[in-house]
């Protein structure tokens, strides 16, 4: 079944990092769902691209206890500024429920806002756009 969601990019940086942390996941639960998306927090199930959006300092704080948020397992956002669309915002781990890993909280910051196509073990970015911090 095909979803769509708006997501914020990583930058470069924790783009990398949370791919190596989300490549251990993986290799310690066997949970292929970690593929299924791009490093990158969960804004909304929608399409809400077109909306404006402030993403302040561009830092956003995020918990070490995962939640399942509808389709995916996040680490909820928990520091940040956030769109009134973004009910239940998270750092993504896997789609479906996630299996016992040790996270720590920590912040990522953000790069772009993407509306992401999402099926069957598979995404498709449909459009992206750069954000500006401190705006």
């Amino acid at each position: 079944m095909d979803r769509l969601a708006t997501v914020l990019t990583l930058s470069e940086k924790d783009r990398l990092l949370w791919r190596g942390i989300l490549t251990r996941y993986y290799r310690k639960t066997g949970d292929w769902g970690s593929y299924a998306l791009f490093p990158a927090i969960i804004l909304a199930d929608g399409d809400f691209f077109s909306l404006g959006i402030d993403i302040g300092d561009g830092m956003y704080g995020y918990s070490g206890e995962m939640a399942r948020r509808g389709w995916a397992s996040v680490l909820p956002i928990e520091d940040g500024s956030l769109p009134q669309y973004a009910a239940s915002p998270g750092l993504f781990i896997t789609a479906g429920q996630a299996r016992p890993f040790p996270f720590t909280p920590g912040s990522v910051s953000v790069r772009s806002l993407a509306l992401v196509r999402i099926s069957e073990g598979s995404f498709r970015i449909l459009r992206e756009r750069p954000l500006r911090k401190g705006r």
